[in-house]
């Protein structure tokens, strides 16, 4: 069993630690805001793709 975002507080509840895939949140936000900006800054500007990479974060609900 596995979940996705790691800085959900429920993960803590369950009998075993869920597995999960750990967003780079802070990253995500200080890109976001700086997209924003250029975009205030150069409305005319072609959009732009990010591509954020999780982080497995094994725990006792999967099999090592």
């Amino acid at each position: 069993m596995g979940g996705f975002d790691d800085d959900i507080p429920p993960r803590d509840y369950h009998y075993a630690s869920l597995t999960t895939l750990a967003q780079p949140l802070p990253e995500m936000a200080r890109s976001a805001f700086q997209l924003l900006l250029k975009r205030i800054e150069k409305p005319e500007e072609a959009f732009r793709k990010l591509v954020f990479y999780p982080r497995l974060v094994v725990r006792q609900s999967t099999m090592k």
